[in-house]
Formats: structure tokens, sequence, C-alpha cells
């Protein structure tokens, strides 16, 4: 077993378990596929890096091993030092989606997860006296993707990160593949025909050795109705976030 030399921060619901079960089919990678929260949970730092050795998978000398946990870019003032101090050389990847889609695409997780009873939408994301959003809420402090990188970028050189697009991994994941590709510096394995579209999940499925790998069922899932006041003000909330993001990263994504 060998530490990991890539680590995907996240984002949450914006298709790193994806990425994780499509990139451990590359012959040069081995791919942690639970989410270890080594970094970001004291009680799992505290026993040290051999504990973290023995949660990754056997692998070869050589190949890449990544390991995903989500968490680790939320939790952005303790868990970039605690990686520097790891391995200063790690090469680290985001994904990204329209935060206002992921928003709502958290929310559906915790419906699907604690069940109907949980507060409505609203209430998670909407301060009921002041109107405001609440930018402490995990939620939102989630899609905040300028602050979460720009406190990455004080640990690490921009030249260790891949960041993605969410939205084009979702309807050509096989470009975005050869970005990782290219990024590891390993030979290109996925290619175009691998992918074959599922109109009834309504996302694409990998298709290799004559086996179809499609993401589970709880992949996808219908997002519940939510106000179109909500979602305005949302918006007009992430435009501005966004604005930020684009100057740092000196790029743009497809989102509203």
């Amino acid at each position: 077993r060998r530490l990991p030399n890539v680590l995907i921060l996240g984002a949450m619901k914006a298709g790193t378990s994806t990425m994780m079960r499509y990139l451990n089919f590359h012959p040069d990678v081995h791919c942690a596929l639970m989410e270890v929260n080594y970094f970001d949970k004291d009680e799992n730092y505290e026993q040290g890096p051999e504990w973290y050795r023995n949660q990754m998978p056997w692998s070869k000398p050589g190949k890449i091993v990544i390991e995903k946990s989500p968490a680790y870019l939320q939790w952005t003032k303790k868990v970039p030092p605690r990686v520097l101090a790891f391995n200063s050389t790690v090469k680290l990847i985001i994904i990204l989606k329209d935060p206002l889609k992921r928003t709502v695409s958290h929310y559906t997780h915790r419906l699907a997860v604690n069940g109907p009873n949980i507060q409505k939408f609203y209430h998670y994301v909407v301060n009921s006296e002041t109107k405001k959003i609440l930018t402490d809420s995990l939620l939102i402090k989630t899609s905040m993707y300028y602050e979460r990188i720009h406190d990455w970028f004080k640990w690490f050189p921009q030249k260790q990160f891949l960041i993605l697009s969410g939205e084009q991994f979702e309807r050509q994941p096989w470009q975005t593949l050869r970005e990782v590709e290219t990024f590891l510096g390993i030979k290109p394995f996925f290619r175009h025909e691998h992918f074959q579209y599922n109109s009834t999940k309504g996302f694409f499925c990998l298709k290799l050795t004559n086996k179809t790998h499609c993401m589970s069922s709880n992949k996808g899932r219908a997002h519940p109705a939510i106000a179109l006041e909500t979602l305005e003000k949302l918006q007009n909330f992430f435009n501005i976030e966004n604005q930020k993001l684009y100057f740092l990263l000196n790029r743009t994504f497809d989102w509203p």
C-alpha cells in the first residue's frame, strides 16, 4: 500500500465520485474508493500517516494513487497546511459545478439521507429575519468557490492544481478524463467510444470489455420544487461570487 500522490479535493455534488470510479479503470491508476477524510477529521489525522497508508488500495510501484474527500475543499483553514506537511508536491484536482445547482443538489442529498421532515430549502440558505443569504450555512459555504480555492492557493502553487468543469465532465467525460491524464502524466486510455449516453438515467455510462458501468440510482436525483424568488436571490448572490472566482482563475465557466 502506498500513500496517495494525488488528491481530489471536491467540490461535493460536482462529480467527484464519478471521476474516481472512472479513473480506477485506468491501468496506471489506483483509487481509494471510500472517502478517507484523513486531513479534515482530527480523529483520523491524529492516527498518523501509517493509518492513512492502510486506507489506500494495493498498488504497484510507479502507479498513481488517488484519494478523494470533498470535505478537503470545505475545511480550508486546517486541511491545506496538513496536506503541505504530508507532501509538498502532491497534485490537486478540483471539480466545480454551477454553484446554484450544486447547492440544490446538496439539499437534495440531505433530503434523501434524512427524509422529508428536514427544514425547507429556504431556511438552509436565507435568514428568515434579515432576508440575507446564510453564508455560514454549509450548503452555501461549499458553493462559495472563490474563498475555498483562494485559501488553497496560499499554500500551493497553481501549477499543482487541475480545476475542471463539472458541466463539461457531464457532457464530454472522455475530454475531461483526457485533461486529467495529461495533468497526471499518464498514457491516454479513455476514448469517446468508451462512453454511451443513457437517456433513462440522463448521463453517460462507461463501457469497457462489453460491460457497462453506470453510477448508482442515487445519482441524478430529481430536485425538489423551489420558489423562483429564492432561486433568483441565490443567483444574484452567486453572480458576485463567480466573478471573483473568474478573476482568481483567469477563466470562466459555463454558468448563468
